[in-house]
């Protein structure tokens, strides 16, 4: 995030800050996220066809928390947090399997990351939030879903080929 939380004046706020900013952020809201639109019942269809795994960069010292919050809303899947480029996580969860998986997530750095380091792992860019999706510059021109159900679809049709 260096250099791009930027002040009402301009300037970009500090490393520092922004870790701060950030550990406040996980400490006040992990236990009062929404689940984003359509989550929940796409991952639960998903769910008959393929084991969810939930890898998330969310700080170590938050998933206790986040893991509550997942099971208040009844999304209970195995639940990993990590720290940096998901690939190698990835590569290492799907290092023994020979069925079909697939990496969802809302960075283009992740799935470029996945794409390196387990090239056999299918992966799909899902942006639900509008502003985020606005924001972000596609530099790996990679598509990019925008909702749940998109998603689903995408991924029930090429398990049923």
């Amino acid at each position: 995030l260096t250099n791009n939380i930027i002040k009402k004046d301009g300037t970009s706020i500090s490393d520092e800050n922004i870790k701060t900013l950030i550990a406040d952020f996980f400490k006040n809201y992990t236990l009062k996220m929404d689940i984003v639109n359509g989550a929940k019942d796409s991952l639960n269809k998903l769910s008959r066809y393929y084991n969810i795994i939930i890898l998330s960069n969310i700080p170590h010292e938050f998933y206790v928390q986040r893991k509550k919050a997942l099971k208040k809303n009844s999304i209970n899947y195995l639940f990993i947090s990590n720290n940096g480029n998901k690939g190698e996580a990835v590569r290492k969860i799907t290092a023994n399997n020979t069925q079909k998986c697939w990496f969802i997530d809302d960075s283009p750095f992740q799935i470029m990351s996945v794409k390196k380091e387990a090239p056999e792992v299918e992966t799909i860019h899902l942006v639900t939030n509008k502003r985020l999706l606005e924001l972000m510059q596609d530099e790996h021109k990679i598509s990019t879903l925008q909702n749940w159900k998109e998603l689903e679809k995408l991924i029930i049709s090429k398990t049923k080929k």
